[in-house]
């Protein structure tokens, strides 16, 4: 089977293609490509919608699918983990798509991918764009999809995660962009290090954190109201402080998800809103700590920082590197950081 390069990951058609050979050979018969739409090209996973015909071909592979391919060959350790860990959640009852398979190095890209079925429906930030009247609803659907993720029963996790993995994980991009150049995070990260010092001291019950847990996660089926959480590359036990505070930064840091120069103005302007509505949905449901919440919203503000650099970086080996955002929103992100910090001295 000859290999494609790199760049052509990007391409759905061809990474269509690639699936429907390798289905060929893995169930015996003739496969077709039926569809192929890139969904996204992230800073973690090229992301595409495929769909495949063939009589040989499962049932299950037979409907729209989804395939999120890692961008290095390294990561295949963790991909595979990530799939147990989200079927383990899925068979629970909680709403996320099973992964129907793994390809490995027995594909024509020779990059770890994940295919699942396809959700139906649209992601619920655009569901809050769409219906700006019913947004307090569906942010109160968001933070009872987090809380009952929150409160599942994990007694029999099936990895030996340890707390502290999402520390770990955003203090090391971190630490990356201080060594590619980024000194003038230093003094921040000592800071911040400082407050998950604190939280180690203090610990708290972990829970299963998303670890990435925002309305671009969760797609909505605007016909039956049903909601399914996507994208389970970060997911762990740990603090669920953590989960907490990432979802709220990720609300208020919401216009580097803009496309264009007015959405990102307006996410500036709405993001700390939809934040707020969802803390207090949170938190009417499940109380949790503010003062610790603000050591997490520091790392994850720092970490914000970091990724923006990243994604600036033109030569970074990511699938999103070379995009350009506009200064305001690194300065905007560097303000709430340095206010982030000063409360949450007062926490230690």
């Amino acid at each position: 089977m000859a290999h494609l390069d790199f760049d052509s990951v990007k391409d759905a058609t061809l990474v269509a293609e690639a699936v429907a050979r390798w289905a060929e050979h893995e169930w015996q018969g003739p496969v077709t490509v039926r569809s192929a739409t890139t969904l996204s090209g992230g800073l973690d996973n090229f992301v595409h919608a495929i769909g495949l015909d063939g009589e040989a071909l499962p049932a299950p592979w037979q409907q729209d699918l989804v395939i999120r391919i890692a961008p290095s060959q390294q990561r295949l350790t963790h991909v595979r983990e990530e799939m147990l860990l989200q079927n383990w959640i899925a068979d629970r009852g909680y709403p996320a798509p099973r992964v129907l398979g793994l390809l490995r190095e027995n594909w024509n890209f020779q990059l770890p991918a994940q295919i699942a079925a396809l959700v139906p429906g649209v992601q619920l930030l655009d569901e809050v764009k769409a219906h700006p009247q019913r947004m307090k609803e569906l942010i109160g659907l968001l933070a009872k999809l987090h809380v009952d993720l929150h409160q599942l029963d994990h007694t029999d996790w099936p990895t030996a995660d340890a707390t502290g993995t999402a520390a770990i994980k955003r203090t090391r991009l971190v630490h990356e962009r201080i060594e590619a150049g980024r000194a003038d995070l230093s003094v921040a990260m000592r800071q911040v290090q400082t407050g998950l010092d604190w939280c180690a001291a203090h610990p708290v019950d972990p829970t299963i954190c998303h670890g990435d847990f925002h309305p671009l996660n969760v797609v909505f089926d605007t016909a039956t109201g049903a909601a399914v959480v996507v994208d389970w590359t970060d997911v762990t036990l740990d603090d669920p402080h953590s989960d907490i505070a990432r979802t709220a930064t990720l609300f208020r840091c919401a216009a580097i998800a803009g496309g264009s120069a007015i959405e990102r103005v307006a996410l500036r302007l709405v993001g700390p809103l939809l934040a707020r509505m969802y803390l207090r949905a949170y938190g009417q449901l499940r109380p949790f700590d503010r003062q610790r919440l603000r050591h997490w919203e520091a790392l994850h503000l720092l970490n914000g920082l970091a990724q923006l650099d990243l994604l600036n970086d033109p030569v970074a080996e990511t699938s999103a590197a070379g995009q350009s955002f506009p200064p305001w929103i690194g300065r905007s992100i560097e303000r709430r950081l340095q206010r982030t910090l000063r409360r949450a001295a007062t926490a230690t």
